[in-house]
């Protein structure tokens, strides 16, 4: 599994300014557990996990990072298999309040990552409808998710 942490500036053909950091957390013991993974620099093959995951959730491409002033890691993180992931993409702009973006995944037992639930940009949902639903999938408390998100 891939986490993708960057900040962006762009001036042409939008002006963005922008920082994105994701987190990725397992259940355990009723409440979420930060998983860690290695650092290491993004490359070429890297470029189809971006634009499935941040592209389609965020709406910044890699495309977007070449064109722009940017600074993207990877974290490659080891998840045993049968097992349901919480991904919290936050994005800071330069002006106004971060977003969050709720990913859940499962592992199944061979090794295959299913997306379970996002709440991508074109989804007009509130955070709070996301950590409700988010909450029923993973079966955990409400207070487990926004304790992630501060």
């Amino acid at each position: 599994m891939k986490n993708f942490s960057f900040t962006l500036k762009q001036v042409d053909p939008v002006n963005v300014d922008l920082t994105v950091t994701t987190r990725a957390y397992k259940v355990e013991d009723g409440g979420l557990s930060r998983l860690a993974g290695v650092p290491r620099e993004f490359t070429e093959e890297d470029i189809v996990d971006f634009d499935r995951e941040v592209g389609v959730v965020v709406g910044i491409s890699a495309n977007d990072l070449l064109h722009g002033d940017s600074s993207v890691k990877v974290e490659e993180i080891t998840v045993l298999p049968e097992v349901r992931v919480l991904k919290v993409i936050k994005v800071e702009e330069a002006r106004g309040e971060p977003r969050f973006y709720l990913l859940v995944i499962e592992v199944a037992a061979s090794g295959e990552e299913r997306t379970l639930y996002c709440n991508h940009r074109s989804l007009r949902k509130s955070l709070n409808e996301a950590v409700k639903e988010v909450s029923k999938i993973l079966g955990v408390n409400e207070d487990s998710i926004w304790s992630v998100l501060k």
